[in-house]
């Protein structure tokens, strides 16, 4: 079969998983509270149950307004693998060193409540409340040098083949968020 005219796969098309899908696992795997507020976090940090997650070689976190920058001990290992991952395909590329930029992780009611009235699809009753779940932008990249608009788009199919493929291995569950500009992230 001659395949040089074919499609190219577009990854991003196939990243569709929905909240039913995973919401009651993400509760499982993940706290077992409700968090209503910022302040009882500390208690699950301390015990272990929630890690602190900061800016690494792959991944910047950008400005939370609405979450806090903490997952569980599984979810932070996803994260690095999806940082790592990028990095080795756009290794010896132009793009070398471009880091994904995380853009919401951990959620508390209070939070979920201030977001709705920003983000009427944001959802009351959130993977993001359980620490297994994370925001990774594909609307900008971390990058020393200007990036055009066509490398951008590269940049975000090249994201969206990482989490295809981690998807395909049952290793989490991803959503193209189109009016979030973002992938969202659920770990299993």
């Amino acid at each position: 079969m001659d395949t040089s005219c074919m499609e190219p796969v577009v990854h991003s098309q196939l990243l569709n998983n929905r909240v039913r899908e995973y919401l009651a696992e993400s509760y499982q795997k993940g706290i077992k509270i409700i968090l209503k507020h910022p302040k009882q976090i500390t208690p699950l940090v301390n015990s272990g149950v929630l890690i602190p997650i900061k800016n690494s070689e792959t991944y910047l976190i950008d400005t939370l307004w609405y979450s806090y920058p903490f997952l569980t001990p599984s979810a932070k290992k996803l994260l690095h693998t999806i940082g790592k991952q990028f990095q080795y395909k756009v290794k010896n590329t132009d793009l070398e060193n471009t880091r994904i930029i995380v853009s919401s992780l951990l959620r508390t009611t209070s939070s979920i409540k201030r977001l709705r009235r920003k983000n009427r699809n944001a959802v009351r009753y959130s993977a993001h409340l359980h620490g297994t779940t994370f925001d990774i932008t594909y609307e900008s990249f971390d990058q020393s040098k200007l990036i055009s608009r066509a490398e951008l788009e590269s940049l975000k199919e090249i994201l969206a083949n990482v989490l295809f493929e981690l998807k395909s291995k049952n290793k989490c569950w991803v959503t193209f968020e189109r009016a979030q500009n973002c992938f969202h992230i659920v770990s299993r």
